[in-house]
């Protein structure tokens, strides 16, 4: 296993009710722009989107051969918004610089699934401090 480049602790503080807010907003109108969107893309997509509202688990460790030890200090919580059977959309409070990223995705109340991931969109909210990242998920990996 390998720690990547970015210090976990930089990313990780507690978040303002006002940034809580600002999310909401910002998820709303994520969620109207892809409903304007979805006709379009949607024939380009190999797999239906579904829009969600929840968290998804970051970690910045890299997976060797589909195994990784997932530590629980060196994750970070996202808001989800948008996933298909091949990516999810998020957001985030920080910009994220290694492209490659594991997400865990609450499968039931206590379980985690894990995927290796790809970050395939990233952007920048303007007038706010968030990101939003599109990933496509590589594999499927065993913690």
């Amino acid at each position: 296993m390998q720690s990547l480049s970015t210090n976990i602790n930089e990313l990780k503080r507690p978040t303002t009710r006002s940034e809580e807010l600002a999310a909401e907003r910002i998820l709303t109108l994520l969620e109207k722009t892809e409903k304007r969107n979805s006709i379009q893309f949607s024939k380009q997509r190999d797999y239906e989107r579904q829009t969600v509202r929840g968290t998804l688990i970051l970690s910045l460790q890299s997976s060797v051969n589909h195994v990784c030890e997932i530590r629980e200090e060196a994750t970070l919580p996202a808001r989800c918004w948008s996933i298909s059977q091949s990516g999810a959309s998020f957001l985030f409070t920080r910009n994220l610089t290694q492209t490659e990223i594991i997400v865990g995705l609450s499968v039931l109340e206590d379980e985690m699934t894990w995927f290796q991931s790809e970050i395939v969109r990233k952007r920048k909210i303007p007038d706010v401090d968030f990101w939003e990242y599109g990933v496509k998920f590589l594999r499927k990996i065993t913690p």
